[in-house]
């Protein structure tokens, strides 16, 4: 998913909704709930493209 992508999705939902991660999809109560953490913070990461020379491979990354 690019951060377009996730903006454009993200423009859907009501401002003040807390964004979650899931962290144990194997472990689901008898409700279906799956336990979650919240988005603490963003960070980017940016490395060399090995693979393709010079280019450089820039990932946004959502940390709980």
């Amino acid at each position: 998913m690019t951060v377009k992508e996730l903006i454009k999705e993200l423009r859907e939902y009501p401002s003040d909704m807390t964004v979650t991660v899931p962290v144990d999809w194997d472990n689901v109560d008898e409700f279906g709930n799956i336990e979650v953490a919240e988005i603490e913070h963003v960070i980017e990461q940016v490395y060399p493209d090995v693979q393709f020379g010079d280019n450089e491979v820039r990932e946004l990354m959502l940390c709980y």
